[in-house]
């Protein structure tokens, strides 16, 4: 499950700032995810709070509520459009969780500026924020 923390600190990172997203995953503790990249499989428990925690026994591994299945090459369909990675991905099993799950991830967005003003500042973040858009 070493690959899986940055993943699920990351997940929980962005769950942490959308109260709604969290709330939304409430009703689903305790179920168990498995996600798929290729023949990396990573296992995920939803707890109490609505953060994801690794599986460390590996049950979502065979026992997970929903299965995800991204395509192998998830790292560059989300440098080029991630929304080819959405059209790609393949999700099953409980169609409750798979469906709040879908629409969790589908919403969740990064405030980047947010978080480099915690680390420089509200100004520098703001005129980065800005020439990143413009370079894009």
């Amino acid at each position: 499950m070493f690959a899986a923390a940055p993943l699920v600190l990351a997940i929980n990172h962005l769950l942490a700032a959308a109260e709604w997203a969290r709330l939304r995953l409430l009703p689903f503790a305790g179920q168990r995810l498995r996600l798929e990249i290729g023949p990396v499989r990573l296992g995920f428990v939803l707890m109490e709070t609505g953060l994801f925690a690794t599986d460390a026994a590996g049950e979502a591994v065979d026992a997970a509520a929903v299965h995800i299945t991204l395509p192998p090459d998830t790292p560059l369909l989300l440098l080029r459009d991630a929304s080819l990675v959405m059209q790609q991905t393949q999700i099953s099993g409980n169609v409750d969780f798979a469906e709040t799950l879908n629409f969790v991830f589908r919403h969740l967005e990064w405030d980047a500026e947010a978080d480099l003003a915690g680390l420089i500042g509200d100004m520098p973040a703001r005129r980065l924020t800005l020439l990143g858009q413009a370079l894009r």
